[in-house]
């Protein structure tokens, strides 16, 4: 017997392990990493958006209130304006016043003044003692006014109609002027 011939064996399909495919692994790394930095700059972008519409809105804020400063800065100049016209104003008032005051003061002593002289001719027009007489003197000595006393003096020493007149013209005029 022959042996038989065999068929020449083929060989076995080993199924070969699967090699760890470096390649494969760095494309999915890969592909994660790209996936990752996607969603990290979509996140990115949506906050970027976000911060972008606060600045403009805070944007917005500063103009208006930056708006509102300066028309309160130019209400506070007109005001500031005012017063200071304002001041002026109470100045010239207060300067008037006072020559007012001072006028007034002047015209009560003159008024004063020409009261006493009336007095003082009213009582020489009653005098019907010497001691009526004496009130005058006490009453013309009281003003010290050293033309009305010079005239007073004369008429008293020598008491002559011209005296007299030019006592009683005197008094009447320094009344007169009083009163002006």
């Amino acid at each position: 017997m022959q042996p038989e011939p065999s068929l020449p064996q083929e060989p076995q399909a080993q199924q070969a392990p699967k090699k760890f495919n470096i390649m494969t692994v760095f494309v999915v790394i890969l592909v994660l990493a790209l996936a990752g930095v996607g969603f990290w700059g979509f996140q990115q972008s949506s906050a970027l958006k976000a911060t972008q519409a606060e600045l403009s809105t805070l944007q917005g804020n500063f103009d208006s209130l930056t708006a509102e400063k300066n028309s309160l800065s130019g209400d506070l100049d007109t005001a500031t304006t005012d017063l200071e016209a304002a001041k002026a104003e109470l100045e010239t008032t207060k300067s008037d016043l006072s020559k007012a005051e001072s006028a007034v003061s002047t015209a009560q002593a003159k008024l004063e003044k020409a009261g006493k002289l009336a007095d003082i001719l009213y009582a020489i027009s009653t005098v019907k003692s010497p001691t009526d007489l004496m009130a005058v003197d006490a009453s013309i000595k009281a003003l010290k006014d050293t033309a009305l006393l010079g005239e007073w003096t004369k008429f008293l020493s020598d008491a002559t109609p011209e005296n007299s007149a030019n006592f009683l013209l005197y008094l009447i005029s320094s009344v007169q002027n009083e009163l002006k």
